[in-house]
């Protein structure tokens, strides 16, 4: 596969402020200059006379920019490459179209404006080429796929390979360097477009065959890994014991670079199921498991489907914390190599039934060579295995020794010993570690030149040799808390732990498998001791093999690799026999049913209701445009294309129609600053405006044939490269948050001179234009007047915001380094997270008002950008951005004793790992959806249930949860719900509620109305009822249900305008008025199945429920809160039985008084959200746990 673009890994610890900014700063000063040079060298070029060494200059400082934000930055800044690249390709077009005459012209214009249209619309070609990734290794049946294309990187290549031939033509003075590259450009970027179109095109017929050959296979269990690099390793020390089962398996991967290396060790069916109900494929009858070989968080994607039997079996048995990981408890089944891999999740306080355990050995141990006694063998020289781990993900897991390693070795070299030196694989993936290993290399080397002594390292310690080979190599041992130790324990070998967190005495408390190892502290001042012992008399003997029955098992030599086997054939007899005694559930329907599913938008069209390939085509291309990267895509044609005409016949005309669009993208922003809060530093230099910016430039820069002067070419389009380079670092924010005492740079800050600055540069523009258009500007070049003065105040005001921008983002820089101090300083008490892209306004919003009514100090934490925007607006406590697992550390303050989560997000796990926290599942909503009773909240410390409803649900469906995990505490949000009325005028229509549910990420939770909503509508009309259609607000995220939501409106309008009855829909009812507001200014409620049953029944109106895909009965016993409602067939055929009886006599009005205290606990009115608000300050007050 293709990858210009380099893995990188998270640092340990925030970078200093100089790290951060001072490449970035490199990056933009060596664009600035580049295009510089390229505006010179077009200049040159237009007047007849290039230079060849300036002609180099622009587009290869350019090159050297993009290069030096891949490579040099901490991070990449992707709009940064992008503006080096537009800025490039529009230079040297722009010089080729000056040398060029005739027709050759026209094709340059042409192609200047494909080449750049082309790029623009990069990122929608990657969206596409995302969701149409199938990937599939040693499946019988089906065609093994094809290595993958990065198009990212794929793109970026072609991207450049115009200007570099354009760098031909400024040297040369043809324009045919130009052409021919631009025509390559071209047409490669065509015939990716091109193939990713068709790709997707084909994408159903070519899951349809997927899906059909995996259910010819039936996997009886399959091996999972949601890790979306190269971990393979994870996997391959367990296929030869899956293998020995005899039973067929299937490996699933969610990404390519996971699954690639995975297929090229086995033999065993390998597949890439990138979308969440694609992995609904391999649930085939036979299907009895799943194993899990790590704790990732896209774990929870699978483990939701109760009908497998879920086992975690890690991928080593070590001390760390990965080891005891709450999240383990939402695994049907946990793999245990001993007995004191039980014991460590009990005495950190990490709570897990006894019978989900199951001892199976360490099968991997039985290759390891055991010997019989103390001492190091006779007649050789000792060889000593260094075994370091890596660094982790968090600071949590920081165990490694790998620091320490040069003194480690040299100690053991002064020892005579042989070293046989293996880093942790994942070591490599930071830079500094990478550099202590080459170092170590070199110690090693150089001894072994100038010795006798026969070290192991590199290639033959790390890829010729396995783990398991390295181990039998040695003697004795140095490591870390590591998995490497627990193996070695089998050996009896003598091994030593380097004790990185705490003195030895404690450490070997803290990690009880050190009570059989020789412990090193972490200045090294005992190596010598340690190392005197342990390859001496090893007074440790006797003590390593008590150890090692206790984390090992106590299983006889002989069969000891047989028990694993046979726990594997027990799971899959497990799941089997819990899809046995599952009751049949029509509302999960079978992925194989519908072929097309798999990728998100394909899927919705699915479940929209159209039934031709032609029909979803239509639907799904409808709600294409509403796709973010579409939109901005759309937005920049007419632009472009402007520009690129003015190559052609330059006019004032073509600047004056590219200004109309430039100017209604700054109304926009504008706008969008004032409805939505964003901030107004965007009005400096979008990314999108700083590209057209550029083109404009040209269209005002090249007026006809008159004779061009430096001063007049270099102002404007150098000025749209500051504004567009200096918007870069204004945006720059070392830590995100907004709220937050002591913070240098909030999320938000912009000061008014931002504004001044790009206002005065516009102004200077459009004077410029009037006066070319009037005629003013001639060949004498442009007069010192008015225009040369908004210039000069133009690169005045645009160099302060520059600089502004160095200091600005040095200070935020320094906030990420003390952002930690920050947090502890204001000191919360509880935490609310949010881990979702999407869905903040409600999820959150429905909660806000009670955190801040539980009183206590709290901060929330999101894991988006755009999540931090929406929740800042909603609450005045700290909001902090934190994108990555080792950020979260930030926010962990001594203080922080509970985290509240209101949704399934997967990256909740992140959070949930810190096992001293007390984690507690709100969700926003109580509803009989699959999402309420996800086998996957049993990794939470506590679940506030609303009733009793909440409880049994998870029972009701094969989830089992230990019942003192419950509270029931109530739902606060329906505090302010008004009781139905005892009398209400007649004379007056019915108001009807309709709220429909959103399609969902699965084919489970397809249960959503809107296909026949138009419909339903209609039939209420005719009743003569005024309706509040209030949709979900993430069907806003899915473009056919977009289209569905438009189609509903559209009729509402028109009734209201012939009828005059006042419906409520759109932004009136879903956003100037809340979920309650709407529940009380109805009558009667009509929805599907989702949180709005549960808080309408607050209220004891009548309601009725949507069957989609079901039939009354089914649904019945799916929803019993639908007992006390109306059932309404998803077809329609009983609605106007139903209504008769909504909207008349209502039958079941007492069942619903009942069903109330089931769902929503048996508390009266009064102060009703006390008993949340009480029972949170009772967790929080508790504080951490020991």
């Amino acid at each position: 596969m293709l990858h210009i673009r380099p893995h990188q890994a998270e640092p340990e610890s925030a970078p200093s402020p100089a790290r951060q900014i001072v490449p970035l700063l490199a990056v933009l000063l060596t664009v600035v200059v580049g295009a510089g040079f390229g505006i010179y060298a077009v200049w040159l070029a237009a007047i007849g006379a290039p230079a060849q060494w300036v002609s180099a200059c622009g587009p290869l400082l350019l090159l050297a920019g993009v290069a030096l934000n891949i490579y040099g930055t901490e991070r990449e800044t992707g709009g940064v490459t992008q503006l080096a690249s537009f800025s490039a390709n529009a230079l040297t077009g722009f010089a080729a179209a000056q040398m060029a005459g005739g027709s050759q012209r026209v094709a340059a214009a042409v192609l200047i404006c494909v080449v750049l249209l082309l790029q623009v619309g990069g990122p929608a070609i990657v969206t596409a080429s995302r969701r149409s990734t199938i990937w599939v290794r040693h499946l019988p049946g089906y065609k093994d796929s094809k290595n993958p294309v990065n198009w990212r990187d794929a793109l970026l290549i072609i991207e450049w390979i115009a200007p570099l031939a354009g760098i031909g033509t400024l040297c040369t003075g043809s324009a045919l360097w130009w052409l021919t590259g631009a025509a390559l450009a071209t047409a490669l970027g065509l015939a990716t477009a091109g193939h990713i179109a068709w790709t997707n095109l084909r994408l159903g017929r070519t899951q349809a065959q997927l899906i059909r050959s995996i259910r010819a296979y039936d996997p009886e269990f399959i091996l999972y890994t949601a890790r979306p690099d190269d971990a393979s390793y994870q996997l391959a020390m367990w296929l030869p014991y899956f293998e020995r089962t005899g039973k067929r398996f299937l490996i699933v991967a969610r990404s390519v670079d996971a699954a690639e290396p995975i297929a090229a060790m086995t033999a065993a069916p390998v597949l890439q199921l990138r979308t969440q109900r694609s992995l609904e494929w391999v649930l085939t009858p036979s299907m009895g498991a799943a194993f899990y070989v790590n704790a990732s968080s896209g774990n929870n994607a699978f483990v939701r489907h109760p009908g497998v039997a879920h086992v975690y079996i890690g991928h080593g048995d070590s001390d760390k914390p990965p080891s005891y990981n709450p999240t383990h408890a939402m695994y049907d089944r946990v793999f245990a190599a001993g007995e004191g891999a039980i014991d460590r999740y009990a005495a950190h306080g990490v709570s897990i039934p006894r019978d989900k355990f199951v001892i199976v050995g360490r099968p991997q141990a039985t290759d390891i060579d055991v010997v019989s006694g103390p001492g190091m063998p006779a007649g050789k020289r000792p060889t000593v295995l260094y075994a370091p781990t890596w660094r982790g993900h968090v600071g949590a897991t920081a165990f490694q020794s790998l620091h320490l390693g040069e003194g480690i070795v040299r100690a053991l070299i002064a020892r005579d010993v042989n070293v046989l030196f293996r880093p942790h694989p994942f070591s490599y993936e930071f830079p500094e570690d990478a550099a202590t290993i080459a170092r170590i290399h070199e110690i090693l080397a150089s001894d072994q030149q100038s010795s006798e002594r026969k070290h192991t390292f590199g290639a033959p310690a790390e890829k010729h040799l396995n783990a398991i080979e390295c181990m039998n190599e040695s003697d004795a041992m140095i490591s870390d808390v590591s998995s490497v130790v627990s193996d070695y324990l089998y050996s009896g070998k003598p091994f030593a732990m380097v004790a990185i967190s705490e003195p030895p005495d404690a450490f070997a408390r803290t990690y009880p498998i050190a009570q059989g190892a020789y412990v090193i502290d972490d200045a090294l001042t005992n190596i010598d001791d340690v190392l005197t012992h342990m390859l001496g008399t090893d007074e440790k003997f006797a003590a390593r093999w008590q150890t090692r029955s206790y984390y090992l098992g106590d299983f006889p030599a002989e069969t000891y690799d047989q028990v694993f086997p046979q726990a594997v054939i027990d799971a899959i007899a497990l799941g089997v026999a819990k899809q046995n005694s599952a009751a049949p559930d029509d509302l999960d329907s079978d992925a194989s049913d519908s072929p097309d599913q798999g990728a998100d938008d394909e899927d919705e069209a699915a479940a929209s209701g159209a039934t031709t390939a032609v029909g979803r085509l239509l639907l799904m291309a409808r709600g294409g445009l509403r796709l973010t990267v579409m939109r901005n895509f759309l937005r920049q044609i007419l632009p472009v294309t402007i520009a690129s005409a003015s190559v052609v016949h330059p006019s004032w005309l073509w600047s004056a129609a590219a200004t109309v669009f430039v100017l209604g993208g700054l109304i926009e922003v504008a706008r969008r600053h004032r409805t939505r809060s964003v901030p107004l530093r965007t009005l400096y230099g979008t990314q999108a405006a700083s590209w057209l910016a550029i083109a404009l430039s040209f269209s005002l820069a090249l007026p006809g044939d008159v004779a061009l002067r430096a001063d007049k070419f270099f102002a404007f389009p150098a000025l749209a490269l500051v504004v567009a380079c200096a918007a870069f670092l204004v945006d720059f924010r070392g830590a995100v948050a907004s709220g937050l005492p002591g913070l240098r740079v909030p999320a938000t800050s912009g000061p008014l001179i931002v504004a001044l600055a790009g206002i005065t540069t516009l102004v200077a523009y459009l004077v410029a234009l009037v006066t070319l258009a009037v005629g003013a500007l001639s060949s004498s070049g442009l007069p010192p007047t008015l225009v040369g003065i908004l210039v000069v105040l133009a690169a005045l005001a645009n160099a302060s915001v520059f600089g502004y921008g160095i200091v600005q983002a040095w200070r935020s820089a320094t906030d990420r380094v003390q952002l930690h101090d920050l947090v502890e300083s204001y000191g919360p008490q509880f935490a609310v997270y949010f881990g979702a892209t999407t869905g903040a306004d409600y999820q959150y919003g429905m909660w806000a008002n009670y955190f801040d009514r539980i009183d206590r100090k709290y901060v929330v934490v999101t894991r988006s950008e755009r999540m931090r925007q929406l929740i800042a607006s909603m609450t005045s406590a700290p909001v902090v951005l934190s994108p990555t697992l080792r950020s979260l550390d930030d926010v962990d303050a001594a203080s922080l004793s509970t985290v509240f989560y209101v949704n399934n997000a997967v990256r909740n796990t992140h959070m949930v790992e810190r096992a001293q926290l007390v984690n507690v599942w709100l969700n926003h909503g109580d509803s009989e959806k699959p999402a309420c009773f996800n086998p996957v909240h049993a990794i939470y410390s506590y679940i506030f249930a609303a009733g009793q409803a909440g409880i049994d649900r998870y029972a009701r469906h094969g989830v089992s949860i230990p019942r003192d995990k419950f509270k029931i505490v109530g739902r606060p949000q329906v505090e302010n719900i008004e009781p139905v009325r005892a009398e209400r005028d007649e004379s007056l229509p019915r108001t009807v509620l309709y709220a429909p549910t959103w399609i969902g990420p699965y084919s489970d939770t397809d249960v959503y109305s809107l296909p026949v909503a138009a419909a339903l509508i209609e039939r209420l009309l005719q009743r003569n009822v005024r309706v509040i259609f209030r949709a979900h607000p993430l069907n806003y995220t899915k473009p056919v249900a977009c289209g569905l939501i438009e189609d509903v409106q559209e009729v509402l309008a028109r009734d209201a305008g012939e009828t005059g009855r006042e419906h409520l829909w759109g932004r009136t009812a879903e956003s100037d008025m809340s979920i309650v507001d709407c529940f009380n200014a109805s009558d009667a409620m009509i929805c599907d199945i989702s949180a709005v049953i549960s808080d309408y029944l607050q209220s004891v109106k009548p309601f009725a429920v949507m069957a989609m895909g079901a039939s009354r009965e089914e649904l019945l016993a799916k929803v019993p809160a639908a007992q006390s409602g109306y059932v309404v067939d998803g077809s329609l055929n009983n609605l106007d039985e139903i209504l008769d009886q909504l909207l008349g006599p209502d039958p079941l009005a007492s069942d619903r008084v009942a069903m109330r205290k089931y769902y929503l606990g048996d508390y009266p009115p009064e102060n009703y959200a006390n008993h949340f608000l009480d029972e949170a300050r009772r967790l929080i007050d508790a504080g951490r746990r020991p």
